[in-house]
């Protein structure tokens, strides 16, 4: 039973690329938004999203849904 519950209740960081999009899901906090920059936290780790004419598409208390040219995708903290 605890495997179904860890299903549907899943904290993990999501991260979904699509064509000029960039999906984003459990994130904690969203630090800084400009259209050349966007930048999340997930607990102490923070992902940098940078690019051009970047704008949010969709806001979800812990969800976010950006669009634009994105150039890069930055991690920091993520893996120690």
């Amino acid at each position: 039973m605890k495997s179904i519950r860890n299903y549907i209740k899943d904290d993990d960081l999501k991260i979904i690329i699509y064509k000029n999009k960039i999906d984003i899901q459990n994130y904690t906090d969203i630090e800084s938004i400009s259209e050349k920059e966007i930048i999340i936290s997930v607990d102490s780790k923070i992902v940098k999203v940078s690019g051009s004419k970047l704008k949010v598409e969709k806001l979800l208390s812990s969800e976010i849904l950006i669009f634009g040219n994105i150039n890069n995708i930055n991690f920091e903290g993520i893996n120690e």
